[in-house]
């Protein structure tokens, strides 16, 4: 899972750029919370709290959201443009370029965001300290189900980051952005949160699959490098495939989101007059650019995280294609189309593996090397590369067996590696995303006669609120 390193931000005091006899102690506290929120994020750069980061947002947003609604409403009168300055975490520009804007709602998007991020940072903090359980032979059957449990609850956060990500790109970001132009940080764009949503469910999926192997991994008499056929109570390969199939779809579509960026960066902007041949010439010419800078992954959005999303989509697809040759080997008694789905993950993830972890892989066999690398990938904080490692042992050998029986036995057609894609089924969700819901207001209207009624921060906002 990607771990994020959280935005940052500069000091704001409420009572500065608003006006109000009745809410005057509420914006005192709201300024407080705000920095204690700053000042904690400040620390979370060197040794990050990600539990603690998602209790001091918790504390600050309700009332950053009654302020957003008491601006609706008029219940708290602007004087100015309050200096909302946040420092972005994902942006490919050097140093630590920010972004400064009056919109209470690009306030409450970046509060949000840092919410999701520490929703997601968590998981991954649950999952690296739970560590390859499932491999441990000395587990007992009480630990195995309180490592089951993890994996829910790494899932059900990742699930509700999913949803808040999804919160800011459709009901908050599109309304501040309309005001704005030429955003110089991605955070809280529309795509990229959009994207972000995406990546948490994605993961939030592996750890469905997961869990949904970890009895037939602990029950396995051979969990290293097992072979053909499947143990009877190993779930089915065929759904296995289609739920690999929708996750890594969820990566590769964030991906694309993301690298949208770069082609809305540098689209040219209508002037309202009529366009010479040569403009339409240069237009054309600056788009066929600005394209291939977005497909070699040259976007707004740091290339660690471009990297992440198309080794991850890689990934789930070779394992996809290991699933659907093991079904057409065990369920259609295809050992062609086996053969061709597993050689093809082999190929992937051989691939994929020496860009993972700069290096080239170990290429596990079995024996003394595969029992290693099964003790390192089951220590908390185990090894990400030996649990790969392990699987693409397991694809190599379940590639020969069946390669094997069809030489001597079958002598089925082998499709060819073009031919593939149109066997790959379509995708299934193992969970979806958990819907956020905002925080009760700590002060403020809530409700209100008239049209403002459908613009509190409850409802879908009609406008935005600006200091």
């Amino acid at each position: 899972m990607y771990v994020y390193v959280l935005p940052t931000t500069s000091k704001v005091a409420f009572q500065d750029f608003v006006r109000t006899d009745r809410y005057a102690s509420e914006l005192s506290v709201a300024t407080q919370m705000r920095a204690s929120m700053r000042q904690w994020l400040k620390t979370q750069q060197a040794s990050p709290d990600a539990l603690r980061t998602i209790q001091v947002v918790s504390d600050y947003l309700p009332y950053l959201v009654g302020i957003y609604n008491a601006l609706l409403t008029d219940d708290i009168v602007a004087l100015g443009n309050a200096p909302f300055k946040w420092h972005s975490s994902l942006s490919r520009a050097p140093g630590n370029p920010s972004m400064q804007c009056p919109a209470a709602g690009f306030e409450l998007a970046f509060t949000l965001l840092v919410y999701a991020m520490s929703l997601s940072n968590h998981a991954s903090a649950l999952i690296n300290a739970l560590g390859g359980y499932e491999l441990d032979a000395m587990q007992g059957n009480d630990a195995r189900t309180a490592g089951d449990e993890k994996l829910r609850v790494a899932a059900d956060y990742l699930c509700r980051a999913s949803g808040a990500f999804e919160y800011i790109a459709t009901r908050i970001s599109p309304q501040w952005m309309q005001q704005v132009h030429g955003s110089a940080v991605p955070d809280v764009q529309h795509e990229t949160c959009l994207a972000l949503a995406k990546i948490a469910l994605a993961d939030a999926n592996t750890l469905a699959i997961r869990r949904l192997l970890a009895p037939a991994l602990a029950h396995a008499t051979d969990t290293l490098t097992p072979g053909p056929p499947l143990p009877p109570a190993h779930p089915s390969p065929s759904l296995l495939a289609k739920l690999e199939v929708y996750t890594a779809d969820l990566y590769a579509e964030a991906l694309a989101l993301l690298r949208t960026l770069g082609r809305k960066r540098d689209a040219p902007e209508s002037t309202g007059r009529r366009w010479q041949p040569v403009d339409r010439l240069r237009s054309a010419v600056d788009t066929l650019r600005t394209e291939a800078k977005s497909l070699a992954g040259d976007g707004l959005v740091t290339s660690s995280l471009i990297t992440h999303l198309e080794q991850e989509s890689q990934w789930h697809r070779a394992l996809a294609f290991k699933w659907l040759g093991v079904d057409a080997g065990e369920a259609g008694g295809d050992t062609g189309r086996a053969v061709a789905f597993l050689e093809a993950a082999h190929s992937q993830m051989k691939d994929t593996l020496p860009r993972m972890f700069g290096g080239g892989p170990i290429g596990v066999r079995g024996g003394r090397a595969a029992a290693q690398w099964a003790q390192l990938a089951a220590r908390p904080g185990g090894s990400l590369r030996a649990w790969r490692e392990l699987e693409l042992a397991s694809v190599r050998r379940l590639a020969d067996v069946y390669k094997r029986l069809n030489d001597t036995v079958s002598f089925q057609r082998i499709p060819a590696a073009g031919e593939l894609a149109l066997l790959v089924p379509g995708g299934r969700a193992a969970l979806e995303p958990k819907a956020y819901a905002p925080p009760t207001p700590a002060f403020g209207p809530t409700t209100h006669v008239g049209d403002a009624a459908d613009m509190l921060i409850s409802g879908a906002p009609a406008r935005e609120a600006y200091y």
